[in-house]
């Protein structure tokens, strides 16, 4: 059976559309890190130092948010890497490399940046939890609960061993979604402080996760895109080493790289039925954003986004 299901998954995706053309193109400053969809604008993380904020709707980029030169061992001069990036009520947090080798907090309101100081100087990861509050979460997997008023952790807790792969929060901002270089992915409850959920997905490291409207999708070094939705777990068997994943507003479109061309794949989160590929021409996919049910932004280590229309 297991033999036949997959069978009927390659020929599903033999016979779905190939879209080999986007229709729009831009371009960051510098080499893009991350894309994020927050509230209808795209947020570029750069290795350039910089924020760069587009708003798809308006075709063009409303602002460029630049961060001051660090100082590292070969140079007293560089250009830092924006490692994560969050918005909340028009207030933009970014997570940046600093000076030799540390990490820099950066909290931007009205125009003015302020800098919170960081303990653990292993921060992957920052996100609002509310107005008051940011969840920061370490390489290894610790994760951190700060108040921003004062400035001090008042909660923690490790995950496990296993070193962190990337971590999410749902919509209502009360689900933590934490994966790891075990391959699996822990659901954290912020209200109750427990844990819902393990969900043991992979055998090997994972490199995306995304979660939105309580469908998850995972991708690995172990080949696999995994998704779960109500309950229940799909694997797919992609051939090649998934480094990015995405999802549609209402999880039910899920994303992800599908092989050594930076090809994305789109299918049916439930059916797991084939909506199209995108042969996007690439380097190594960091992001797939949907910026509507039947729009998607790709990026890679380069300075072009690729917008696509899929149907």
């Amino acid at each position: 059976m297991r033999a036949l299901f997959f069978l009927f998954c390659i020929l599903g995706f033999a016979f779905a559309s190939e879209i080999t053309t986007p229709y729009k193109q831009i371009e960051a400053s510098a080499n893009v890190l991350s894309t994020t969809l927050i509230n209808g604008k795209l947020f570029v993380a750069t290795d350039g130092g910089t924020v760069e904020i587009y708003n798809p709707k308006e075709d063009k980029f409303e602002e460029i948010i630049k961060i001051d030169d660090i100082k590292t061992y070969v140079s007293e001069h560089e250009r830092p890497k924006i490692l994560s990036v969050d918005e909340l009520d028009g207030r933009t947090l970014i997570l940046s490399e600093g000076d030799y080798a540390t990490k820099v907090l950066y909290l931007r309101e009205n125009g003015e940046m302020k800098s919170i100081k960081l303990s653990n100087q292993a921060i992957k990861k920052a996100l609002f939890l509310d107005d008051e509050h940011i969840v920061l979460a370490s390489i290894s997997n610790e994760i951190y609960f700060l108040n921003i008023k004062s400035g001090e952790i008042y909660e923690n807790f490790k995950i496990s061993i296993a070193m962190l792969s990337d971590m999410e929060l749902s919509e209502d901002r009360n689900t933590l979604a934490i994966g790891c270089e075990s391959g699996k992915v822990y659901l954290y409850n912020i209200k109750t402080k427990k844990m819902d959920q393990v969900l043991d997905i992979h055998t090997d490291n994972i490199y995306d996760i995304a979660y939105k409207n309580n469908v998850l999708i995972t991708g690995s070094t172990d080949r696999i895109a995994g998704i779960f939705s109500a309950g229940s777990l799909k694997k797919i068997n992609t051939g090649f080493l998934v480094y990015g994943v995405g999802l549609s507003d209402d999880g039910k479109i899920a994303a992800y790289m599908s092989d050594e061309m930076s090809d994305v794949n789109l299918v049916d989160s439930v059916s797991l039925e084939k909506i199209a590929m995108l042969k996007t021409g690439q380097s190594t996919i960091n992001s797939i954003v949907f910026i509507g049910d039947n729009e998607v932004v790709t990026s890679a280590y380069e300075k072009k986004i690729l917008f696509w229309r899929v149907r």
